[in-house]
């Protein structure tokens, strides 16, 4: 944890108590938008955080009235990307360019949109919780 202090929105906090209740599983990080939610728990706990079949998360998921993700902490940058880039990561390089930090995510040509998401969504969730877990400046995916 790159020592960044997080706060979060009443919204997120509502959901974080939620999903933590109901899964049973403590959550390191979230990030909520109108219609998702995205939690980093810790490493090992995403399994216990699905459930059997996935009806843990479908709880979460029909409470919330949101599509959830959920994401496995990890202290190292490279796991932490593969983690939650939805796709199979192929490289995770560091750019370090002055007092920028960029991380050079790659995919293969036919995951890349995937990667990136509908309207970027994918890569501003990667970028988000990156900068808060790793203070990363920018995220690009090749």
């Amino acid at each position: 944890m790159s020592g960044v202090t997080i706060k979060f929105d009443t919204n997120t906090i509502r959901s974080i108590n939620l999903f933590e209740d109901i899964t049973g599983v403590k959550v390191m990080d979230a990030i909520t938008t109108d219609d998702r939610a995205y939690f980093v728990v810790e490493e090992g706990k995403v399994g216990l955080a699905i459930g059997k079949g996935g009806n843990t998360i479908k709880k979460v998921q029909n409470n919330l009235n949101k599509k959830v993700k959920v994401y496995e902490h990890s202290d190292s940058l490279k796991e932490f990307v593969e983690n939650v880039v939805p796709v199979k990561v192929k490289s995770v390089k560091l750019d370090r360019t002055g007092d920028e930090k960029i991380v050079h995510v790659k995919v293969d040509r036919s995951d890349w949109s995937q990667a990136v998401g509908k309207d970027g969504r994918n890569v501003e969730i990667t970028k988000r919780f990156l900068k808060r877990e790793f203070d990363i400046d920018d995220v690009k995916v090749n």
